[in-house]
């Protein structure tokens, strides 16, 4: 650092020039990144970023867009996710792959009581105000408002407009894609894992390989409001014939003409969604409706004559059964002959004959394995009891326990069982 004499006889301080080229360089560092800094809050408040609407573990900010009471209990919440300043939606919603894989669930969080409950999303609904995935973020919810339940008389006292907090997606049952049939057993809000597992099955996915599956929903409920503007898709909402076999008979052989009500302005909106379904797949999705305040339920009776409809009989076998016996016989042929100590010369030709049976089992496409049946249940804890046992918890954790209920007793045989 060098000196020079001021105007007053005053020392100055003259900067080397090595001190000059690192205030320069300081400076121009400060000028780069103040203007970089900028540039990118710039680009971000004014083309924003794709949020994050849900997260498995962080409660996130959702808006309470409306409430649609469908009766003196329950409503139909529509809610939409709620992102910070500079945020767009993204351009595919972030739940769209749960969609294609089964029955999920998200939970609400009740800040007061700092607690927690599942509820399942309801597929998006087919009038122009509920567009389909892909092309919209805002989720819908059947919530009963229970007269003990911290969380669902919450949000029923919550006004429009209100945040609410969310945590999710939570897949609860992922379906097979080899499934061929479900009977879906639902009570109450319990049709909303019901409707989940048809958009997934016919909606999502299409059918599997060997088609589209079938499948029948029992939806019970206490109330005729519940279910208010309901036909069951069969004929004994009509004519129930004397005995419990003829009325299956009739029920599963005949294709009746339903008779929809012309009336939907006083029609429940998910009565009008699974009628949708029903013309749309005639014959692959039926639903059979029960309220209990009218003296119908879904019975041991009922289900065992189901059933016995559904099973193939016992002296009927499948093509693929049929084929793989002779596969079988074939390789048990080849085999003695291969060990035939005559030296018989057609044992490698029966040998290679088993091989091109069981191959043409495997790669025909008009014989395939036989696709899976399940049995689905959801509904309240009682509901679930009654037609399946209780679900039981082991080691922390919740299982689906033993096979109880109605459903113990019959023990549907070829029928998988699960409990939501």
């Amino acid at each position: 650092m060098a000196t020079a004499q001021g105007p007053l006889g005053t020392e100055l301080c003259i900067p080397s020039p090595l001190t000059n080229w690192w205030i320069n360089l300081l400076i121009d560092n400060i000028i780069f990144t103040t203007g970089f800094c900028g540039t990118i809050w710039a680009c971000h408040y004014y083309f924003g970023s794709e949020g994050t609407p849900l997260d498995p573990l962080e409660f996130k900010p959702f808006v309470l867009k409306s409430k649609e009471q469908v009766s003196s209990t329950s409503a139909i919440f529509t809610l939409e996710p709620k992102y910070k300043a500079g945020e767009n939606p993204p351009k595919v919603p972030q739940w769209n792959h749960v969609w294609r894989r089964g029955v999920w669930s998200v939970q609400f969080k009740q800040p007061q009581l700092q607690i927690a409950r599942a509820y399942t999303p309801l597929p998006p609904l087919s009038s122009e105000d509920h567009p389909s995935p892909g092309r919209d973020d805002r989720l819908w919810f059947l919530i009963r408002g229970e007269q003990n339940g911290e969380v669902s008389s919450y949000l029923h006292r919550l006004p429009e407009g209100l945040t609410v907090e969310l945590r999710g997606p939570n897949l609860e049952y992922e379906l097979p894609d080899d499934v061929g049939e479900v009977l879906f057993l639902a009570g109450g809000t319990g049709i909303a894992p019901a409707l989940q597992a048809a958009f997934t099955l016919f909606e999502q996915r299409g059918g599997s390989s060997a088609g589209v599956p079938r499948m029948h929903i029992m939806w019970a409920n206490r109330k005729r409001e519940d279910c208010a503007g309901s036909v069951s898709s069969t004929t004994a909402a009509k004519a129930r014939p004397s005995t419990l076999g003829q009325w299956m008979a009739k029920l599963r052989r005949e294709q009746p003409m339903i008779d929809w009500p012309s009336d939907n302005e006083n029609t429940h909106v998910l009565i009008n969604e699974l009628m949708c379904l029903e013309k749309r797949y005639p014959g692959k999705i039926t639903v059979e409706y029960f309220v209990d305040e009218e003296g119908s339920f879904v019975t041991k009776e009922l289900l065992g004559a189901f059933f016995r409809e559904h099973n193939q009989p016992s002296n009927e076998k499948s093509p693929y059964a049929l084929a793989q016996e002779t596969a079988q016989e074939a390789a048990r042929l080849a085999k003695n002959e291969l060990f035939n100590l005559n030296g018989n010369s057609t044992s490698e030709e029966q040998h290679m004959a088993y091989l091109r049976n069981k191959a043409s089992t495997e790669d025909d496409p008009h014989i395939q394995p036989p696709l899976r049946k399940l049995i689905m249940i959801s509904g309240p804890d009682g509901f679930v009891d009654h037609f399946a046992g209780a679900k039981a918890w082991v080691n922390g954790h919740e299982s689906q326990g033993a096979l109880g209920g109605l459903l113990g007793k019959i023990q549907p045989t070829g029928w998988d069982v699960r409990k939501l």
